[in-house]
């Protein structure tokens, strides 16, 4: 009876696994959005609050880290954002925000991760 037991946890687990879906990048919700403070949060601060970027891009002004996120469900709608954190020259926080998807990507991760 222990065998059947097992085997069926076993193929439980592996259904489940077929419908997890596939998650990449940095999910930076509203709540820690609210936690960075605009002329004051410096990029030790936000490495703390959020890690690393997955992108860095120089800007006129200083540069800007790049937090894409995308989340492809089988049953519930699919999420694709990115959360962006300016900073001047010096290092301190000027904007930080979201916006749909990455600018220049396909919007599909499995496509995007093939290019």
């Amino acid at each position: 009876m222990g065998g059947v037991k097992s085997t069926a946890s076993s193929v439980g687990c592996a259904i489940g696994s077929l419908f997890k879906g596939y998650v990449t990048g940095t999910l930076v919700d509203q709540a820690t959005l609210d936690k960075i403070e605009l002329g004051k949060t410096n990029t030790a601060g936000i490495i703390a609050l959020i890690g690393h970027p997955t992108d860095k891009q120089e800007t006129r002004k200083g540069e800007s880290w790049i937090y894409p996120y995308t989340a492809i469900t089988h049953f519930q709608g699919n999420t694709s954002e990115t959360t962006t954190v300016e900073f001047d020259k010096n290092g301190i926080v000027t904007a930080a925000y979201k916006s749909d998807g990455q600018v220049g990507k396909t919007g599909n991760p499995l496509l995007d991760a093939a290019s």
